[in-house]
């Protein structure tokens, strides 16, 4: 059974990979982690975020997800490799390392459950700022049973120096300009992996430094869509539909 340390040891190929795909043009990678309570509309904001339509019923996230996309800015290529993160807290502890170590955060909350921004208080709290961060609040086309007001989020992501959010996967509202926003704040900030390949000789490849290991652990990897890791069995609920 794979563990969390080949997690570690095969990100770095992985974003290497991933990286040396582009085309000549200057480009940096960053990876960007999805992060938020179990069944807020993670996984479905992550498949849009990468242009992928969303399946029918729910599908569970086990541990983390990893898909890419590229997205083209005014000066620059970004290509981003987002990790979906399970909500259940324990996966939370175990991929911690791969978390505090992102160069994003994009931290996610069901706008029809005031707890799941909640549960964000804790989390953001203790990232400290060192990732750059953002707040989106999912299912904004379900008006009749919103919890949370815009007002109310608003202040939270304020009081955290943060932007805001809200999108629908459904109609796909403001899912394009959340996507650019991130990118423009990594590149404003510097964070990513450079990779200029006017600058390189053949063979050059960039290679981003592992998340540093505290400790071994067992886990199950989840099914990679994008990137082959394992395939996943459905153990929580995280709702990857928007309905």
């Amino acid at each position: 059974m794979p563990d969390l340390e080949g997690i570690f040891d095969t990100l770095p190929q992985t974003v290497n990979e991933l990286s040396t795909s582009a085309s000549s043009q200057s480009r940096f990678h960053a990876t960007v982690v999805l992060l938020g309570a179990s069944r807020c509309g993670k996984s479905a904001l992550c498949k849009k975020l990468v242009g992928e339509s969303l399946p029918a019923g729910y599908r569970s996230t086990i541990g983390m997800e990893l898909k890419q996309t590229t997205v083209a800015l005014d000066k620059t290529t970004a290509q981003l490799t987002f990790l979906d993160i399970s909500g259940r807290p324990d996966y939370h502890e175990l991929l911690w390392p791969l978390i505090s170590t992102a160069d994003g955060v994009i931290c996610v909350f069901d706008l029809t459950r005031a707890n799941s921004l909640d549960y964000l208080q804790q989390l953001i709290q203790r990232l400290k700022k060192e990732p750059q961060m953002m707040l989106v609040g999912t299912r904004s086309d379900l008006q009749t049973r919103r919890q949370v007001s815009r007002s109310t989020a608003s202040d939270f992501a304020k009081s955290f120096g943060i932007p805001y959010f809200e999108v629908s996967t459904k109609n796909d509202y403001a899912v394009k300009e959340t996507l650019r926003e991130m990118c423009r704040m990594l590149e404003n900030s510097g964070k990513g992996v450079a990779a200029r390949t006017e600058r390189r000789t053949e063979g050059d490849k960039v290679q981003p430094t592992a998340p540093a290991r505290t400790r071994k652990a067992s886990l199950v990897t989840p099914k990679v869509e994008n990137v082959k890791h394992s395939n996943a069995k459905n153990d929580e609920k995280d709702e990857d539909d928007e309905s």
